[in-house]
């Protein structure tokens, strides 16, 4: 729903966020459920920080893990994260 600028396409917030210039951004494309949101993100840290894998990693191990539980398996729960940046 971003702006479209003549050679740069559409501007979006993931644009407007690096121009910030974090090293790495992770956002939902979509409206994501708080619980499975919760899980996500409890276990993307937990990757991160205590088994040290990249972002990248971080984030497919935090989805599988949401995706192999019966109560969030469905994409909206799930498939809405993508990291802009340093993965």
């Amino acid at each position: 729903r971003g702006e479209s600028f003549s050679g740069q396409g559409v501007l979006g917030l993931g644009s407007c966020l690096m121009a910030a210039s974090p090293r790495a951004v992770l956002l939902s494309l979509w409206k994501v459920p708080d619980a499975a949101t919760e899980m996500l993100m409890s276990e993307f840290y937990t990757q991160l920080w205590q088994n040290k894998l990249s972002k990248a990693a971080a984030l497919k191990a935090a989805q599988e893990k949401v995706r192999n539980d019966s109560r969030y398996s469905a994409p909206v729960n799930w498939a809405a994260w993508v990291l802009i940046g340093d993965l």
